[in-house]
């Protein structure tokens, strides 16, 4: 049914977008049109045999998009999900959900520059793994650390633009028990002493903010939009989004 409406409408909508002088940006293109071309036998094939039975067929390809292809999109997040339950996260460890979302500027400028989405990544990883482990110090594990698996989500639940992450963190410490310790590859799933820190009232509920990282990304959003063409689309489209985005920022919520 998907596929239908899309293709369907979709000539129409970029005609009526290019109409109003309002283009779509060319990744935006790109993922639908390979959406369409998805699972096509006209668009390529594979041809499969089975040494045992001795039977072919063919498999069309995948556009593998990571955004907009109900079927890859699925694929990918059951093989992850499969990948860390089974390689990466240890049985006995609880496992914590945070999320971090961003204000409306910040949301136009990590959409626009992958570096600066870095960054923010980067900062969050620091701060919250701090905070765990410095809980941890607290309560005599001097040389514990902690794990996580950070995911970036660029679209809300009505499909806006809305850059956002969604962290798996370990809920607690990895606490080495001799003084040294040796790392080796290994195929199976991670085997360590967890430890996970009891909250107590001296520490706080949720992890500081303040990290050496921020400078930097502070510096990107004040030279943000970038200086290009008054004449170019994409300047001007840049340009509307950033100032939408900092109507929103200035707004107030309304309070109960």
């Amino acid at each position: 049914m998907l596929y239908r409406v899309v293709q369907g409408a979709w000539a129409g909508v970029r005609a009526g977008l290019a109409l109003r002088e309002r283009p779509l940006p060319r990744f935006c293109a790109r993922e639908v049109e390979s959406f369409l071309r998805c699972g096509i036998l006209a668009h390529g094939v594979a041809r499969v045999w089975c040494s045992g039975c001795g039977k072919d067929d063919v498999v069309a390809f995948s556009c593998k998009g990571r955004g907009f292809c109900p079927s890859c999109g699925a694929r990918r997040m059951a093989d992850t999900a499969l990948w860390l339950v089974d390689r990466v996260i240890p049985d006995e460890a609880p496992v914590r959900q945070w999320v971090l979302s961003l204000p409306h500027r910040l949301r136009v400028l990590c959409a626009y520059d992958p570096d600066a989405c870095a960054l923010v990544r980067r900062v969050l990883l620091r701060t919250v793994s701090g905070w765990y482990e410095g809980r941890a110090r607290r309560q005599g594990l001097p040389r514990s650390r902690t794990g996580a698996v950070a995911f970036v989500q660029r679209f809300d639940s009505g499909l806006r633009l809305n850059v956002h992450f969604h962290v798996l963190w370990l809920d607690g410490v990895i606490a080495h028990a001799t003084s040294t310790c040796s790392a080796r590859a290994s195929t199976t799933k991670p085997s360590c002493s967890i430890r996970w820190p009891t909250r107590s009232a001296s520490s706080p509920a949720t992890p500081a903010t303040a990290c050496s990282a921020t400078s930097d990304l502070t510096a990107r959003v004040e030279a943000w939009p970038p200086r290009l063409d008054a004449s170019s689309r994409r300047s001007g489209r840049m340009a509307a989004m950033w100032a939408a985005g900092s109507r929103h920022s200035g707004r107030r919520r309304p309070t109960a």
